[in-house]
């Protein structure tokens, strides 16, 4: 377990697949210390187990202070999402990963260029172009009917065709702290890579 968590990096693939979800369950992101409150007392409802607010905010780098969350911790957010426990969570989201790769519809944001600019389309008629800033991290350029807005900033590993598309760290106008958000929950994203003009 203490391998497990020695690998763990609070911007990594884990985390963020795990905000994610979590916000998906909840129906919303994380934004507002109420937010956290609610999933504090969901958890314990769902799995009668108690996390405290200000972990919560932790993992959500509400609070940052450098740590990151034990295992046993991971493990309570995982069986709120219905897993045995965190390591079973991490082995669904390996299979997932593998079988969107075997897939091969897909960018991943180490394979970008700075510079590089992705179109993004998902129903209801929503659109963004997004520009590649380097480590993984995004500014949005043009914005159609989403809540991202131009100069919203954010980070995301891998950007695949019809699947959600999961963003963490997104620094958003009105928004005090980063937060992560889903795009695509219902029937995934279109993804295309720009033509430099």
């Amino acid at each position: 377990m203490s391998k497990s968590r020695g690998k763990l990096k609070k911007d990594g693939r884990e985390l963020t697949a795990l905000r994610s979800c979590v916000e998906s369950t909840m129906g919303h992101t994380m934004a507002t210390s109420n937010d956290f409150v609610e999933l504090s007392e969901r958890i314990q409802t769902k799995i009668h187990e108690y996390v405290s607010v200000n972990t919560l905010k932790r993992i959500w780098n509400f609070i940052d202070d450098g740590n990151v969350p034990s295992v046993t911790t991971l493990s309570l957010l995982a069986r709120f999402l219905d897993f045995k426990n965190w390591e079973a969570f991490l082995v669904h989201l390996d299979h997932t990963a593998t079988s969107q790769e075997f897939l091969g519809k897909g960018i991943r944001s180490n394979s970008l260029k700075k510079g590089d600019r992705l179109k993004i389309t998902w129903e209801p008629n929503r659109q963004i172009v997004i520009m590649y800033t380097g480590d993984n991290s995004f500014v949005v350029e043009q914005s159609i009917n989403s809540k991202l807005a131009v100069g919203d900033t954010f980070k995301s590993l891998y950007f695949f065709n019809s699947q959600p598309l999961f963003i963490d760290e997104l620094i958003h106008d009105g928004f005090d702290k980063p937060m992560s958000y889903i795009c695509g929950k219902k029937g995934g994203v279109k993804v295309e890579l720009l033509e430099i003009s």
